[in-house]
């Protein structure tokens, strides 16, 4: 199933692909706006560095909270989650 997720989502840089286990995988939905895009960053300057972080625009650094300018690869959700939030 990850396999189908990554494909699917394979052309966006934010993407929640669910899919369901039901014996056989069932496609549920693509979601592209967690809570339909009106979540509130906490503190608000994240909404503006996972911003450019999705763009491209910056890199984290081994700082919990900082992002630099420059970027190699985009960041792994698993990575994002641990460092900025």
């Amino acid at each position: 199933m990850i396999e189908v997720a990554e494909a699917l989502a394979e052309r966006e840089s934010f993407i929640r692909v669910d899919l369901y286990d039901v014996g056989r995988p069932i496609f549920g939905e693509l979601t592209l706006h967690p809570l339909a895009g009106l979540w509130r960053f906490n503190p608000p300057e994240y909404d503006v560095i996972l911003g450019k972080l999705m763009r491209g625009d910056q890199k984290l650094t081994n700082s919990s909270t900082h992002a630099t300018a420059g970027v190699r690869k985009k960041p792994t959700a698993r990575h994002l989650e641990s460092t900025i939030l």
